[in-house]
């Protein structure tokens, strides 16, 4: 700040505002010349309106004529002209794909080599193939009546002469057939009676298989004599059969318990029951059968456990064809072991032989009973 005396007056006053403007002006040309260079200030957007003349747009009369309509009278009406009828037959398309022939390396087109027919593998007139052949006889020389009788009907639907399949499978079948144990009544039955089929006229054949029918019958009413019969209160018509060794309450608990429900038409279905009885619960979640060096899965899910009785888990189902197998096999076998699939630990137990007797025996009358609804079916539709 200047001091301003009084001797100096009003002179000194002037020239000390002068001094201080001209002080400040340095100061911002100062600031200038260190701002950096060639920073454009950014223009504001203008509309497009601004494009246009800023002065006012003089119509002339040529362009107040052009913005007038037209009238009616001066408007041009072109006249619909129909298209008329194609003459001649219309070219097809040509297709736009270029082939390119391309010459074979010795300058001439080679002759076509000639396709030998494919040589079918159905059976006809003429004979079997050799796969077919090779199928019937593994049929039987496995013991697969069934499957090889509804071979022969199919090649016998196609045209074969049933002397020429006989040929081929009667010898084999009689050689299984004489060399099968008299108990195997059922094996007996189904191979006479494809030979039989075979050879219509042969009264042997014939004799045989009625002479096998009428075994497989009175085995069928021997075991229904010695199985509990029990009617359904619920589901009138519906019989229940259990075998004499399965418990007749449920105090008593095995570890496989099998019975069979048939209706009044003779269609048979089977049950398979399953129980763990043991000190405590093991939250059971499925059984495997060990027999023989070989592990199958007989049933597989949660059992339901018995509030009342502390070690008392069971499962009740229908026995599916897996399951029925599982049974067969293990029926057959010399030692079996059920192993109890808990949660954590698994448990095992000993299938006692009186078991395994009871089982095959509720097999055989189940094969047995089938058979029996088969037969009564055509019988029924021949009254």
């Amino acid at each position: 700040m200047f001091q301003i005396d009084t001797a100096m007056g009003v002179a000194g006053a002037v020239s000390a505002l002068a001094a201080s403007g001209a002080l400040y002006g340095s100061v911002q040309i100062a600031r200038r010349r260190k701002a950096p260079k060639g920073r454009k200030r950014p223009e504001p957007l203008r509309p497009d309106v601004a494009l246009l003349p800023d002065g006012p747009i003089e119509i002339v009369p040529a362009q107040m004529v052009a913005l007038k309509p037209l009238p009616l009278d001066e408007t041009v009406v072109v006249p619909f002209v129909p298209m008329s009828e194609p003459a001649g037959v219309v070219e097809e398309p040509r297709a736009t794909v270029k082939v390119r022939r391309v010459a074979p390396a010795g300058g001439k087109p080679k002759a076509p080599r000639p396709i030998a027919p494919v040589a079918l593998a159905e059976a006809t007139t003429s004979g079997l193939t050799e796969e077919q052949r090779a199928e019937l006889l593994s049929l039987v020389g496995a013991l697969q009546w069934d499957r090889a009788l509804a071979c022969v009907q199919g090649h016998a639907g196609r045209g074969l002469g049933l002397a020429e399949l006989a040929a081929v499978v009667e010898g084999p079948a009689l050689d299984r057939l004489r060399a099968l144990p008299e108990r195997e009544v059922r094996a007996g039955l189904g191979g006479y009676r494809l030979l039989a089929m075979l050879d219509p006229a042969n009264a042997d054949y014939a004799a045989r298989v009625l002479r096998f029918q009428g075994a497989l019958e009175d085995r069928r009413k021997d075991l229904l004599a010695q199985l509990t019969r029990d009617e359904d209160r619920f589901e009138p018509g519906t019989v229940w059969y259990n075998h004499p060794y399965n418990p007749r309450f449920d105090d008593v608990r095995l570890p496989i318990w099998l019975y069979i429900g048939c209706k009044e038409d003779g269609q048979p279905w089977f049950r398979l029951r399953t129980n763990w009885l043991g000190e405590s619960r093991i939250a059971v979640q499925g059984i495997e059968v060990i027999y023989d060096g070989m592990t199958e899965t007989l049933t597989e899910g949660a059992y339901k456990i018995d509030a009342d009785a502390l070690g008392w888990e069971w499962r009740d189902e229908q026995a599916t064809f897996y399951q029925v197998e599982v049974l067969r096999s293990m029926a057959g076998a010399r030692d079996v072991t059920l192993r109890y699939k808990g949660d954590p630990y698994f448990c095992e137990v000993e299938l006692a032989e009186d078991e395994k007797q009871a089982v095959a025996d509720m097999l055989e009358l189940y094969d047995l009973m089938r058979a029996a609804a088969v037969a009564q079916v055509p019988q029924a539709e021949a009254a």
